[in-house]
């Protein structure tokens, strides 16, 4: 493939559905649907964390109760090589938690702030 003469236009990243709007967009699976975060923003321009799946992205503003523990769990260079996930527990409601899969690799600084999560 060559780099020069190839006529192209801009390559913006699809945005991933917000987790709402995933759920309403898709059947209820017979099972929990489970996705391993593959990228985090912490706070900085906006004052939220966003936890970024293959599927979808769950905004957590301050008043959130993983905000605090999403602070902590990124200011600690202990959870380094924990990833997380996200488990959607009640279709109807949008009801989810947090998890931890069984993965093991490492959360690679992106900027100042950001986090994706690189398996070994």
């Amino acid at each position: 493939m060559s780099l020069f003469g190839v006529n192209t236009t801009d390559a913006k990243p699809e945005k991933k559905p917000t987790i709402r709007q995933f759920i309403k967009s898709n059947k209820k699976p017979k099972t929990n649907v489970r996705c391993v975060v593959n990228l985090c923003w912490t706070p900085g321009k906006f004052d939220n964390f966003t936890l970024i799946t293959d599927r979808f992205r769950v905004i957590v503003t301050p008043k959130h109760v993983f905000y605090g523990g999403l602070q902590e769990f990124f200011g600690d260079s202990q959870t380094a090589e924990n990833p997380i996930g996200v488990e959607i527990t009640d279709w109807d409601k949008g009801a989810y938690m947090l998890y931890e899969p069984k993965q093991s690799g490492y959360w690679q600084e992106l900027g100042d702030s950001g986090y994706a999560w690189r398996i070994d």
